[in-house]
C-alpha cells in the first residue's frame, strides 16, 4: 500500500495477528471502531470476500462494499448467498 501511494488515505490498520482475531469475528472490526473512536454504523469496510469482509462486517454493524474482480473471486459464498444472513443488527 506504500509503494501504491494509498497508505496516506487510512488513519489505522488492524492485523489478524496482531488483534488477536481473525475475520469474520466481529471483536476485528471492533477494535478498529475503538481505535478509531467512532461507533461501527460509521465504519465502511472494503473487502473482496464475501464471507470474511462482507458479512463479517456486516455482522459487526459495519456497512460493508463488495470488492469484486475475477481473480480471489469467492465463489463458493457467492453460489450460497443465504449464508452470508446477518446474524443480529444490533
Amino acid at each position: 500500500m506504500e509503494s501504491e501511494g494509498a497508505l496516506r488515505y487510512f488513519d489505522f490498520l488492524a492485523f489478524s495477528d496482531e488483534v488477536g482475531f481473525r475475520k469474520p469475528d466481529r471483536r476485528v472490526f471492533h477494535v478498529v471502531a475503538r481505535k478509531l473512536k467512532i461507533d461501527p454504523c460509521s465504519v465502511v469496510h472494503v473487502g473482496d470476500n464475501l464471507k470474511v469482509d462482507v458479512w463479517g462486517a456486516k455482522n459487526a454493524g459495519f456497512r460493508a462494499i463488495h470488492f469484486a474482480c475475477e481473480e480471489g473471486r469467492d465463489k463458493i459464498a457467492e453460489a450460497d448467498l443465504t449464508s452470508l444472513m446477518v446474524q443480529s443488527w444490533k
